[in-house]
């Protein structure tokens, strides 16, 4: 299902015009984004959980060479399913 796909779906249940539906899902979006830049988690109950995980700097290989390369530290967004949303 793509990013269409669900504004589709969105603007037949609600009656919304495409452009509204649209103005919806990218505010829910940039909402998440910028909440998880701030390194704080987002919680949909009965939907589930987006964290931040911090990873840390690391020695990695390249897979062509195999010569070592450094992995930097970084941020990793994660999404952890909620018990209700398991069961469907």
């Amino acid at each position: 299902m793509t990013k269409s796909d669900i504004i589709d779906k969105v603007s037949d249940k609600t009656g919304l015009s495409i452009t509204k539906a649209t103005e919806a899902i990218d505010s829910i979006i940039t909402n998440i984004k910028d909440t998880l830049s701030q390194d704080k988690d987002v919680i949909l109950r009965r939907f589930g959980r987006f964290t931040v995980q911090h990873k840390s700097a690391r020695i990695g290989r390249n897979p062509i060479t195999l010569e070592p390369a450094t992995i930097t530290a970084r941020k990793v967004a994660k999404f952890k399913p909620s018990a209700h949303f398991k069961k469907a």
